[in-house]
């Protein structure tokens, strides 16, 4: 539906940076100092949580920083596009083309000195050459990486021990993301593991209610007409803490006219209508994170959702890292969303046979289509309006 000219400030899908990018001020901070004192990072978190955006928001504060002076290691950053690399000797060429590139657009007078790397016979320790010549200059080579999970399960099992080199040996610094933890990836090089000692591991979880409160106050402030407190409490409530979520539901409000142009009165059903659209866009999220989740994580959130007590463990630490189960001031355990502990509640718990396959039989089920979720949405709209509207 149109919305009457109105511009709609809430985006979910294309990663942001800048004005765009919202919350994450003491993570960043870490991330950015990481960066600045030469350790490589790696930003572990669920998908759609804000990983890629994060590296952006880095490139982007970084890029600000390359004219200062005061900078006494000036940042060369170099974003590398690693679709289709399958060997060293593959990512070898893609680092020396990204990196070429960008010495073109910010160090033209160091051009004529590093054409040779563009060359087809570049190999590793030409690479460790070039990368030594910008260490004598003071530029510290800062490369991105997103999906590097990807990249290594994708890929000969030497290209995990090429990025340990070029974090020790080539003294470069290296940003990454991953959807799995690093630890279990069980990827050993004649290195030794790819991350340990050499990458900080960085979880990313859920935005703090503060950070939640300021998405939805000011994108739906400039959108038009600023959420009341009670309407982002029902959204908090259905989505929880999750920024893309929240982005989501705030995209479907915003494309409706009516919810600017309407008396108050008429807004709540507006909302209400507008965000149970958003189950189009759970189809593939909410089961893809049951897919990813191990037997025994799988038994612990549906026990969650049950409302049954579980105790402390490893696997309960992780989901709790992961943002997937949350923790009250009570000390109760939660899902992290009203609508994801619906759709769990939905779902016919797996049996011993199946948890015992590695919940291979529970991901076919958990598969069933939109139903679940347009009635698991449909159940959290119902629950949180009663509460909050």
């Amino acid at each position: 539906m149109s919305n009457g000219g109105f511009h709609n400030f809430f985006e979910a899908g294309p990663p942001v940076s800048g004005e765009r990018f919202f919350g994450r001020k003491v993570f960043m901070r870490k991330f950015e100092n990481f960066l600045k004192n030469g350790t490589s990072v790696i930003v572990v978190g669920e998908r759609r949580i804000g990983k890629t955006s994060v590296l952006r928001q880095v490139r982007y504060l970084i890029a600000q920083q390359q004219n200062n002076p005061t900078n006494l290691n000036k940042p060369i950053l170099i974003e590398l596009l690693w679709q289709g690399v399958n060997t060293t000797q593959e990512l070898t060429q893609e680092i020396a083309r990204s990196l070429h590139s960008e010495i073109q657009k910010q160090l033209p007078d160091f051009t004529k000195t590093i054409d040779a790397l563009i060359s087809k016979e570049t190999n590793f320790p030409t690479l460790l050459r070039y990368f030594k010549r910008f260490q004598e200059e003071n530029y510290q080579l800062i490369i991105i990486l997103d999906e590097v999970d990807a990249l290594i399960l994708d890929t000969e099992p030497q290209v995990a021990g090429l990025l340990r080199a070029i974090v020790n040996e080539g003294q470069a610094v290296i940003a990454c993301t991953s959807f799995r933890d690093p630890v279990k990836l069980n990827t050993l090089t004649h290195y030794g593991s790819p991350w340990f000692n050499v990458f900080c591991i960085m979880p990313i979880g859920l935005f703090t209610d503060e950070e939640s409160i300021e998405l939805l106050t000011l994108q739906s402030n400039k959108s038009g007409r600023e959420f009341t407190h009670t309407e982002i409490s029902f959204l908090m409530d259905v989505f929880g803490n999750f920024p893309f979520y929240l982005q989501m539901a705030g995209s479907y409000i915003f494309n409706d006219y009516r919810f600017v142009s309407y008396p108050q009165e008429n807004r709540m059903r507006f909302l209400k209508e507008a965000v149970t659209a958003a189950s189009r866009q759970l189809d593939f999220h909410f089961p893809y994170i049951v897919d990813h989740l191990a037997a025994e994580q799988l038994n612990l959130v549906l026990r969650v959702a049950r409302g049954k007590s579980v105790s402390q463990s490893r696997e309960l630490d992780e989901l709790q890292v992961r943002g997937i189960v949350i923790k009250n001031q009570k000390g109760e355990y939660h899902i992290f969303s009203r609508v994801f502990e619906e759709y769990l509640k939905e779902l016919p718990e797996p049996t011993i046979i199946e948890k015992a396959k590695d919940s291979k039989t529970w991901k076919k089920i958990s598969s069933t289509g939109s139903t679940i979720i347009d009635t698991a949405l449909h159940k959290a709209i119902e629950i949180a309006a009663e509460k909050y509207l």
